[in-house]
């Protein structure tokens, strides 16, 4: 009998990587920075920089800097890299990633990140963390400049004419791009998960390792 194996794909941020030690302190920093001189009232909250993970670039400037210039936007952006570069040692794998991708590779599973990031951004979070060399295929909205993560599951799906699979995530727009593309859906209720958001997942963990018992029983 042959066993067919599950191609699974992940969100980064949030599901994999501790990205709120990493780019909350830098935002906080950027934007503070920015109210000294005046050119925004007040600081948003530490609340509201958790919620933009996930979402496109175009996306964040906007809900961060309603209604400013494109100039101010492509400023802070690159104020915001410059000041994530500093701290960078910051970010890491939430527990029992690597060993949890890793045996899911040794099964034979082929591993997609598939992130609404910036390419440079996650193709270097991936090497960074030793991740790069378990996956199949790393796909960020900034390369393939979709709007959507469905968009760029079925991106993913196409490339590499998958069958059905899995999409683990910790957004409602994780769980969106998996059921539109007629994936198993797996919400991750760790880390700063909106519970709310992770409702209708058709499973729901608190810790990654709990990943392959589902891939089993699938």
């Amino acid at each position: 009998m042959i066993v067919m194996k599950l191609p699974i794909a992940f969100d980064w941020d949030g599901t994999l990587f501790q990205v709120h030690l990493l780019a909350v302190p830098a935002y906080i920093t950027v934007f503070t920075r920015l109210a000294q001189e005046g050119v925004i009232e007040s600081v948003p909250s530490r609340e509201k920089f958790l919620s933009i993970f996930g979402m496109v670039s175009e996306d964040i400037w906007e809900y961060l800097l309603p209604g400013t210039s494109r100039e101010l936007k492509d400023q802070v952006a690159r104020d915001l890299v410059a000041e994530e570069d500093k701290i960078r040692d910051r970010g890491i794998l939430y527990p029992g990633v690597r060993v949890t991708l890793l045996a899911l590779r040794e099964s034979g599973h082929p591993l997609f990140v598939v992130s609404n990031g910036t390419e440079d951004y996650i193709k270097g979070a991936c090497a960074d963390t030793g991740l790069a060399p378990l996956l199949q295929g790393i796909y960020s909205a900034g390369q393939y400049k979709t709007a959507t993560k469905v968009e760029l599951l079925a991106r993913v799906i196409a490339d590499n004419r998958l069958g059905a699979g899995l999409m683990v995530g910790d957004r409602g727009m994780d769980l969106e791009a998996g059921r539109e593309n007629g994936f198993t859906t797996v919400g991750c209720a760790y880390g700063y998960a909106d519970r709310e958001e992770l409702r209708g997942a058709d499973y729901l963990i608190e810790d990654i390792r709990e990943l392959p018992g589902i891939v089993q029983k699938l």
